[in-house]
């Protein structure tokens, strides 16, 4: 089963100091339809812009 990381990249900072920050905002097992689901609960739509969701798999020994 695939984890996928919910992640909100954020830009902060001005001028010559500007950086991009990333939070992770949730993990979700399951499939992509399901990380999107919970990006649209946890994240408002006016947030949404940046926000990109990653798969990441997990190996347990």
């Amino acid at each position: 089963m695939t984890i996928w990381a919910v992640v909100l990249e954020t830009t902060v900072g001005a001028s010559e100091r500007k950086h991009v920050q990333a939070h992770t905002v949730a993990h979700v097992t399951g499939s992509r339809a399901d990380a999107f689901a919970e990006l649209e609960r946890r994240v408002p739509a006016r947030r949404r812009r940046g926000v990109a969701v990653l798969a990441t798999r997990f190996h347990r020994p």
